[in-house]
């Protein structure tokens, strides 16, 4: 098996355990990579299922990995991480909130809703919720409510 040390192990390397089978990194990597089809949420229940059995090495790597992959592995990335209890997940999603493309804006800010307020209060910034309010008040009906759901609770936990 390969030993897992953290940053000493490289992408490659983690990929494949001694056996040839493939790592958790590489089975979530590939699951989340899948494209929409009828399909969807068995691949996103199935990477939920995985994520528990990451390694501390399979967590370094999906954060120094996810902002090279697709739109659509960054959401479903996103998604997979609501409610998570690794230590890893909240910087991710804080990360994801700020970043450029206002989909994936949203799905971290409604995973971020899966966790407790007084931390996600902690690490979002006055600029990084008025972003949240903007974009509630310029998508609309479908996306306000989820952005107003975590600005609420992050009011009530200030």
């Amino acid at each position: 098996m390969v030993q897992r040390k953290r940053l000493t192990v490289s992408a490659e390397e983690a990929a494949m355990d001694s056996t040839n089978t493939l790592s958790t990194f590489d089975e979530l990597d590939r699951t989340l990579g899948q494209e929409e089809t009828p399909w969807g949420n068995y691949w996103n229940e199935y990477a939920r299922e995985l994520a528990p059995s990451l390694s501390e090495a399979d967590w370094d790597a999906l954060g120094r990995q996810w902002q090279s992959r697709t739109l659509n592995w960054q959401c479903h990335y996103a998604e997979i991480l609501d409610g998570t209890d690794s230590e890893y997940a909240l910087p991710v999603l804080i990360e994801m909130v700020q970043a450029q493309d206002e989909d994936l804006v949203i799905t971290a800010a409604d995973s971020l809703r899966g966790f407790a307020p007084p931390l996600v209060a902690g690490s979002m910034t006055p600029p990084m919720r008025q972003r949240l309010q903007q974009i509630a008040q310029t998508r609309g009906s479908v996306y306000e409510p989820v952005l107003k759901a975590l600005l609420d609770a992050l009011d009530k936990a200030a």
